[in-house]
């Protein structure tokens, strides 16, 4: 691994933790990220958070109650409803830090509004309809982070207009998630899409929408519950089954005309929630590509750019 060099490279970091995480190589993580921390001042949340989860699962619990009490004395907050947390939940030094996070948690939560930003596509002329593609961040991601991975330029392009949501459920430092409540999800996913056509002249014909982790499962979400017309949902490890994700539904959206393609890390195996989904689809008839990426995770692959142009072409076909 290279040293770190300036603070927009911070994904490298993230993406080669990634790549030891899913190796079971914890200790390297830790220090892998002990190294990146003056480098990278503006990721302090994200390293430490990352820090703590390689303690935990090396079954260090010390060192993660040690991260933890050091993020909670910053104003930091995380997400602890994860299961990775249950096998330390009943721990007193826990509780007590979980008391502290949650209360930062739900201030920051007062204040949490969705936004979006939109990316117009090449030579776009404001008097022509242009398709839309609406991007989600994971859970735990912030819209500038996820920018960063998702390659808009493979977007625009193809001629979309790219809409990146950022969710209102407040997940850890500024950081949103998706998959807390559906119904907010549905709410943010439907208002943004609403303020969008009021702006610009939209294809409808060729909306999509997709996204990363928890913005996958919210891509599926928006698909199967109808908020509005969707040719289809591009989803990169999407490892929950949303709320709306039904054999009924599944058969609707199918005769709609959607479609779906998911992706996953080779790495993970056979993720439960999404075995039950395409046993669902198939049996709905409902049209979709199941696309592994082999050596890599719970994480991007590095030909995206180029599996999200086959995805697009399968949707639209």
């Amino acid at each position: 691994m290279n040293s770190p060099r300036s603070d927009g490279y911070y994904e490298e970091i993230d993406a080669r933790a990634d790549e030891l995480y899913a190796a079971g190589e914890y200790d390297g993580i830790i220090t892998l990220l002990g190294r990146a921390r003056a480098a990278y001042p503006g990721h302090l949340y994200e390293i430490l958070i990352y820090t703590a989860l390689a303690h935990l699962s090396s079954g260090n619990t010390d060192g993660f109650l040690e991260t933890l009490e050091e993020m909670t004395g910053l104003g930091y907050f995380s997400d602890l409803s994860w299961r990775v947390f249950d096998s330390v939940r009943e721990e007193n030094r826990f509780k007590v830090l979980a008391e502290t996070n949650n209360r930062l948690k739900e201030a920051a939560q007062k204040k949490a509004r969705m936004d979006y930003q939109v990316v117009p596509p090449r030579g776009c002329d404001p008097g022509r309809s242009c398709p839309v593609f609406f991007a989600l961040h994971g859970n735990g991601e912030s819209l500038e982070y996820f920018r960063h991975r998702w390659p808009e330029d493979t977007l625009t392009g193809h001629g979309y207009m790219v809409v990146y949501i950022q969710s209102s459920q407040v997940a850890c430092t500024n950081a949103s998630g998706w998959t807390a409540d559906y119904s907010i999800t549905r709410r943010d996913i439907l208002s943004c899409y609403e303020k969008v056509e009021r702006q610009y002249s939209l294809d409808r014909k060729k909306t999509i929408i997709g996204g990363f982790s928890g913005g996958s499962i919210a891509s599926i979400e928006t698909v199967m519950a109808d908020l509005f017309p969707v040719r289809g949902f591009i989803a990169l490890c999407p490892i929950l089954r949303p709320a709306s994700f039904t054999p009924e539904n599944a058969e609707k959206a199918a005769s709609r005309g959607a479609r779906g393609v998911i992706l996953e890390g080779e790495l993970e195996g056979d993720v439960p929630a999404e075995q039950e989904m395409m046993e669902i689809m198939k049996k709905a008839q409902f049209p979709f590509r199941f696309i592994v990426n082999p050596g890599k995770g719970h994480a991007f692959p590095e030909d995206f750019p180029v599996k999200l142009t086959q995805a697009l072409d399968y949707i639209l076909e």
